[in-house]
């Protein structure tokens, strides 16, 4: 089920998809609860709550307004208390924000310096089992982006001296985790090298850096998850979407999860084996959330995450004037431009009576059109199934008549808001959910059409923790 919750103008709304916003009360009158924290403005952080089902949220509350345009980081600890790390707009500086939790909500401390001097990118915040909160980042300093780590024992009131994990180079990303009794850090360099560090609890210093992999094009765009102390993994994109784990003494050969590749990977394990999800194109303007998992030596066939978003099960395209339908769910589903048409009118859309018809297995609230020609003139009425007749309803989005080249069309606000009554029905042999566009008043200008799916543009993914 997906719930829309706020819009927002900041770059990074949910942060980068490896960082961690979204958070689960494990135990208590609120065990289930779910928390977000995510960038409601190029300046604010907020918060929002809901229980099961997750259909009720609390209005977004305030918690930073001083924020700079960039990523922030979060994590939770044991007495439900969240841990925020952001950058502060101006100055640069990185801050720290305790958000006690009481009675079921949480309330922002006073901001605490973690770091003053330079500039300060791209925090990872993790807490060992004894609540010792360690947070790395990027440091710009002398025109170089260098990796450091800092310690707080008392959850963020105090932080330790900064130590410099990676030499200086043009770029610089970590991504810190906990696995076992000891505390690992990974980061990208450079843009061509991905390297490791780890540290035992109980001993001051930092192991030598390992090369984990290099030759490709690494940024942020990659995340490193623990299972405990059974296993350290990570995935990052060079090319193909890949994996790595290690298991405490070596790490294992190059696994291939997504050959044609990807972005966003991040890595979550269920009883001990991992699971990568990841954002994948299907077309301009059109990222799907996909996961794999590792099975008998090799990740799966990679599947779309929410299954109402994806290439459509039929297209299919009627002419009023020849009472004839065909089939173009191949050429909905490729990138081919201009080649979704009825033979009988060379258009997608013309004449009083046309139909466009959109069908797929699971209810879905969005819709992707790629035009090779926009329309003009024409109105058209969306319909679906109510179980008797095919009732008319005002998309989300507006009343669009096929008038621009690109839209992401919101039939409704979300799956919570899809009609109850929307049933199965079949349609040339095919029982689908289907959404069915017809024309009221014809077109001056034909709409042709490139591409029609049901994948929106993810930009970020934010999978839960705990």
């Amino acid at each position: 089920m997906q719930k829309y919750l706020s819009d927002s103008s900041a770059g990074y709304p949910a942060g980068i998809s490896p960082g961690r916003k979204v958070f689960k009360i494990k135990a208590g009158p609120y065990a289930g609860r779910i928390v977000v924290l995510f960038a409601k403005t190029t300046s604010e952080i907020r918060l929002t709550y809901a229980d099961y089902p997750y259909i009720a949220w609390s209005i977004p509350q305030l918690i930073v307004s001083d924020a700079a345009d960039q990523p922030f980081e979060a994590c939770l600890a044991d007495d439900n208390s969240l841990a925020l790390v952001y950058t502060r707009s101006g100055n640069m500086d990185l801050v720290f924000v305790h958000l006690a939790y009481i009675v079921g909500v949480w309330s922002p401390g006073s901001s605490v310096l973690v770091n003053d001097s330079d500039d300060n990118f791209y925090p990872s915040l993790v807490n060992e089992p004894d609540g010792t909160l360690w947070c790395a980042w990027s440091r710009y300093s002398s025109g170089l982006y260098h990796v450091t780590v800092k310690y707080s024992d008392d959850f963020g009131a105090n932080w330790s001296a900064g130590v410099t994990l990676s030499a200086g180079a043009s770029s610089a990303s970590p991504r810190l985790a906990v696995m076992g009794n000891h505390i690992y850090a990974a980061y990208s360099t450079g843009g061509d090298r991905i390297a490791c560090r780890r540290k035992h609890f109980e001993i001051s210093s930092w192991e030598d850096e390992q090369d984990i992999d290099s030759g490709g094009s690494y940024d942020s765009n990659f995340d490193l998850s623990s299972a405990g102390n059974f296993r350290l993994g990570l995935a990052f994109v060079s090319g193909a979407i890949h994996y790595r784990e290690f298991d405490g003494q070596s790490w294992s050969g190059l696994y291939t999860v997504d050959a044609d590749g990807g972005i966003s990977p991040q890595i979550r394990y269920y009883n001990n084996v991992p699971f990568v999800f990841y954002l994948k194109s299907y077309g301009a303007g059109q990222n799907i959330a996909m996961v794999s998992r590792l099975h008998e030596g090799i990740f799966t066939t990679p599947l779309a995450v929410e299954r109402s978003q994806r290439l459509f099960d039929k297209v299919l395209c009627y002419n009023a004037a020849s009472g004839t339908i065909e089939d173009k769910t191949s050429a909905a589903g490729n990138i081919t431009g201009g080649d979704i048409y009825h033979s009988q009118s060379s258009a997608l859309l013309e004449q009083s009576g046309d139909c466009l018809y959109l069908g797929l297995s699971e209810r879905f609230f969005f819709v992707r059109f790629i035009l090779a020609t926009e329309g003009s003139g024409g109105a058209v009425n969306w319909k679906y199934f109510n179980g008797e007749n095919w009732a008319n309803f005002e998309p989300s989005g507006g009343g669009w008549a096929f008038e621009t080249s690109s839209k992401g069309q919101f039939l409704w606000a979300d799956s919570a808001a899809i009609p109850g009554d929307w049933q199965k029905v079949t349609v040339e042999g095919n029982e689908l959910f289907w959404i069915k566009a017809t024309v009221g008043t014809p077109f001056s200008t034909r709409p042709v059409g490139s591409q029609i799916t049901a994948a929106p543009n993810l930009t970020a993914l934010a999978i839960g923790e705990g």
